[in-house]
């Protein structure tokens, strides 16, 4: 898909094209959404929410907003896949209209732009969970002080004092989303790996409320785009379903640059930050799942048990086997390979020995 035009809003820039584009990246069927009930919340000149429903439209949502009431608590909403036969359907319950004020006075987007941001959102979480680990520099993001210059005695110091409280707040929010969402965290630095591991292990819950929730660590001097392919290669997962958050925008634009797929936010500060991954629903689920709350200890255990299962690479090389006979009984012996004998007969075919 071609790059849109950069709207106004860049929350609303940010949810097109690094939300909703990277959706459109696996699923590629269009939907038919109507949102009732709040079409006579809308005010004549919101050319944010305008822009909004034409570039949803673009990315194959057709939204229409019907049924004006004079009051709601709930957002009915009726959505079609088009080629399927069967609609669907759900309630929007709008649980707490403060929240919901505040991040349109954060943003500057409507009421009615901010439900509908978060309504598509809901509807792409049933098909997709798009973003499943955040990745985090230490230095300057996670805590203030840079600890190959200042020491962990500094750092430690400047997490027990006011400047610490944003810091503080960030990283309570991403142990929350691990938490109750299952949300894998890594940590990415330029920094030497034992000194990092020594640091965090310094430091308390009170001070670090991630300690106990990291799933994985890299700390050396390589470009920290290598880093995070290494980290996701790691998890498991593809490196497009990765948050990257960095301080530092030359190493933003190196990740962006070496890998496009990774969500890499801009930020000057952490009220911003937080407003908008807030704003632009990379971490919504439109349910909370108990298998999504136990796949970090479901990782943990997997990796332990790989550490435990270990084995070493072993390369085997047949000679004098023209039809493959010896390979392929080769092949049967072991339990690493599960396919039937004419698919391994086959594998033989095209492989050279």
């Amino acid at each position: 898909m071609t790059e849109i035009e950069s709207p106004v809003n860049k929350y609303i820039d940010v949810y097109i094209n690094n939300y909703v584009r990277q959706f459109r990246n696996f699923i590629t069927s269009n939907y038919i959404v109507n949102i009732g009930g709040v079409a006579g919340f809308i005010a004549a000149d919101d050319h944010d929410l305008s822009f909004l429903l034409r570039k949803l439209q673009t990315y194959g949502f057709e939204v229409t907003i019907s049924n004006g009431q004079d009051t709601i608590d709930e957002i009915q909403v009726e959505y079609t896949i088009r080629g399927n036969a069967n609609d669907e359907f759900f309630g929007y319950k709008i649980e707490n209209f403060v929240s919901t004020i505040y991040l349109s006075s954060k943003t500057g987007i409507s009421i009615v732009g901010i439900l509908v941001m978060q309504i598509i959102s809901q509807i792409m979480c049933k098909s997709k969970i798009v973003y499943k680990a955040v990745i985090l520099d230490l230095d300057d993001t996670i805590w203030k002080g840079t600890l190959a210059e200042d020491g962990i005695d500094a750092i430690k110091q400047n997490l027990l004092s006011n400047d610490a409280i944003p810091f503080i707040g960030f990283m309570r929010f991403i142990q929350a989303l691990a938490k109750e969402l299952g949300l894998y965290i890594a940590i990415c630095s330029r920094n030497d790996n034992e000194k990092v591991l020594s640091a965090i292990d310094r430091l308390d819950e009170n001070e670090f409320p991630l300690k106990g929730q990291i799933d994985c660590i890299v700390a050396n001097y390589n470009d920290k785009s290598k880093n995070i392919k290494a980290i996701a290669q790691k998890l498991s997962i593809l490196t497009s379903a990765c948050v990257f958050i960095d301080d530092n925008k030359i190493v933003r634009d190196e990740v962006r640059q070496n890998l496009p797929e990774v969500f890499v936010p801009d930020w000057d500060n952490h009220d911003e930050l937080l407003t908008l991954l807030l704003t632009c629903g990379v971490f919504d689920r439109f349910e909370l799942s108990l298998k999504s709350r136990n796949r970090k200890r479901l990782y943990a255990v997997l990796q332990q048990e790989r550490e435990k299962s270990y084995l070493p690479q072993l390369l085997v090389k047949v000679s004098d086997d023209i039809n493959h006979v010896e390979a392929m009984r080769l092949y049967a012996k072991s339990n690493q390979f599960k396919f039937s004998e004419k698919k391994a007969l086959r594998k033989m075919q095209v492989s050279n020995f």
